[in-house]
């Protein structure tokens, strides 16, 4: 009963967490982002038009008989940017670096549902695991923008549009925030 009240009260404080955190947007397949969510400052040194800061947060609990953890892509307000000419065409750039954002996340939790714990290992695997993923995601936003040409390329854009949603679309049994594993050591 104490693990079943211990788990309850990690997963309220959670999910309260993430409500209460106004500088910071979830994803959700129902919101697209907009304009008026890039509420950092611009860097005049860049040519960039506009900057998406994105992360994964995976806040986890575990005791000898199950593993809890979520897994959250988010958006970042105040360290995201955009400079005054910008336009719709050029969000949803943007958009899709939060999507490649949310595709990672759901790596992250398949990585976690599949994970065998080592009792005296599970933290520095579960980071391990995090760091690799979150690596392959930086990765893949740098190679996005190269070959997107940040935007400039119409082509290229489809083509990783068209790539994001497929493979979004792959993993949807992942998209779920939160997950409870049972097992033994």
């Amino acid at each position: 009963m104490k693990n079943i009240f211990t788990i309850l009260l990690f997963l309220s404080t959670l999910h309260a967490n993430a409500q209460i955190d106004t500088n910071r947007i979830y994803w959700k397949l129902t919101y697209k982002l907009k304009w008026s969510d890039f509420q950092g400052q611009p860097d005049t040194t860049v040519e960039y038009a506009a900057i998406t800061s994105s992360g994964i947060k995976y806040p986890y609990l575990f005791n000898d008989s199950s593993f809890t953890f979520e897994v959250f892509a988010f958006f970042d307000k105040q360290e995201s940017w955009k400079k005054k000419l910008v336009d719709s065409y050029i969000l949803e750039h943007e958009q899709l670096h939060f999507d490649i954002t949310e595709l990672f996340a759901r790596k992250l939790k398949e990585k976690l549902c599949k994970l065998i714990p080592k009792r005296k290992s599970i933290q520095s695997d579960i980071q391990s695991i995090a760091n690799k993923i979150i690596q392959e995601k930086d990765d893949m936003q740098n190679l996005y923008d190269r070959e997107t040409n940040f935007s400039q390329n119409v082509k290229q854009q489809v083509k990783w549009k068209q790539k994001i949603r497929l493979e979004l679309k792959l993993l949807d049994r992942y998209k779920n925030k939160t997950v409870n594993t049972q097992w033994k050591y």
